[in-house]
């Protein structure tokens, strides 16, 4: 099933594949280039004025992947949707960046390891979150309300609410609104 509500905005240069669900609230906009790929039994929705900007690419790997209102996906960046991606209400995520609800399992040297197959947990990012440029968000993770994830990041773990965070791999460094380093 494929719904785009009629005041959406998808470009006649994005491109929507596969057999999945889509589901493009009022006011959306898909930008130029931007690839959508469904599978054959995945779903994806935009909500409310989201924007998908140029080049980014969605892919849900039959999961699943919810951007809520007024949430920016920003250019080049890549959403793997295998184990479940949930972006909250005003989410920024700027270019370049990559969040990939899957893993791969390693457990020995008998096989390769694409052959030793997933893990898919699923990752969920909360609402006003910004995730600067470039920033990867690996599997299992959730990302606190109102929390800056510095440009450049690694996610490797969940991270609390309202705290500014950077590194390889990320930490939180300190909370917004006291402005206190954590040691």
């Amino acid at each position: 099933m494929r719904y785009i509500d009629k005041d959406a905005f998808v470009s006649k240069n994005a491109k929507i594949i596969g057999n999945g669900s889509l589901h493009i609230e009022a006011h959306a906009v898909i930008e130029d280039n931007v690839l959508i790929d469904l599978g054959q039994g995945g779903t994806i929705r935009i909500g409310y004025r989201s924007k998908l900007k140029y080049g980014c690419v969605l892919r849900s790997y039959d999961g699943k992947i919810t951007i809520h209102d007024r949430s920016t996906i920003g250019e080049y960046s890549i959403l793997a949707g295998h184990g479940g991606l949930i972006i909250g209400n005003a989410v920024i995520i700027a270019g370049h960046s990559y969040i990939s609800a899957a893993g791969h399992i390693f457990s020995g040297m008998n096989d390769h390891i694409r052959f030793q197959g997933e893990i898919a947990k699923g990752i969920q990012i909360d609402d006003g979150v910004w995730i600067g440029a470039r920033c990867v968000i690996l599997d299992g993770t959730q990302l606190g309300e109102n929390s800056i994830i510095g440009a450049g990041s690694i996610v490797t773990k969940s991270l609390n609410s309202n705290m500014v965070c950077y590194g390889s791999p990320c930490r939180e460094v300190y909370d917004r609104y006291i402005k206190e380093e954590i040691v």
